[in-house]
């Protein structure tokens, strides 16, 4: 069989049966509509939510304003952060953390 015959029948193969595959959903699985409901669970409240947003943007949105002590920060940073940013703010998995040359927005 020629080089064309087998680069024709692979292009068929992808622009038919595969996105017949791709739509066809496997046996005894039901679409998101037909799954029971159980009945626990509740949308969370804004004061539960604000217990845990606890995220500062690059612009300092999300900053306490201005008090304490260096040792103070220190402790908080160590507690809030330091556990994805870095020791010393170091991580690059992250967005930079605030404080950077031109970072933050200013009064």
């Amino acid at each position: 069989m020629s080089r064309c015959c087998n680069t024709l029948r692979q292009a068929l193969f992808l622009l038919v049966v595969i996105p017949v595959l791709a739509h066809a959903a496997p046996a005894g699985t039901a679409s998101v509509a037909t799954q029971p409901k159980y009945g626990f669970g509740k949308p969370a409240t804004r004061a539960e939510i604000a217990g845990w947003d606890i995220d500062v943007r690059p612009d300092g949105t999300g900053l306490p304003k201005g008090r304490g002590s260096v040792a103070q920060g220190q402790a908080i940073y160590d507690e809030k952060c330091a556990s994805c940013h870095g020791t010393f703010g170091e991580s690059n998995s992250y967005m930079p953390i605030a404080g950077g040359v031109g970072s933050l927005a200013t009064d």
